[in-house]
């Protein structure tokens, strides 16, 4: 039977780019309306999605250019990655605990810290600059 496990810290975060969705409709006709017929017919979504504000990696400049498949997914794995880091330091940065092996003989309700192996990582991560 494996060890209880409990949640000691939880940490958000967002991309830091906000677009506001009027201009992300704006850049979108300019985008899809020359090289997607059906685009005119999709374009209510973003009047009708509720939507006020969304966040990118990129700013909605980056987001307006033509990028080929390699651009995308390294400009997505550096955005996650730094998200990531980001989140790991702030959820461990919120609880004190120390890094040890967890015992299946422990009793039932005692607090496990599975967090410092992940904030370890993210701060190797941070300060190698590695984002693969």
């Amino acid at each position: 039977m494996a060890p209880p496990v409990n949640v000691l810290s939880i940490a958000t975060a967002v991309p830091p780019h906000q677009l506001d969705q009027r201009a992300i409709a704006v850049a979108a006709r300019e985008v899809y309306a020359r090289t997607f017929t059906r685009y005119p017919k999709l374009a209510d979504v973003f009047v009708n999605a509720g939507i006020e504000r969304r966040y990118s990696a990129r700013p909605l400049e980056w987001l307006s250019k033509p990028h080929d498949w390699g651009e995308r997914t390294e400009a997505y794995v550096e955005g996650a990655s730094e998200l990531f880091i980001q989140t790991a330091k702030a959820a461990a940065g919120t609880i004190e605990c120390s890094a040890r092996l967890s015992n299946p003989h422990r009793k039932r309700g005692s607090r496990l810290c599975r967090t410092a192996d992940l904030s370890v990582n993210a701060a190797t991560l941070a300060n190698t600059g590695s984002r693969r």
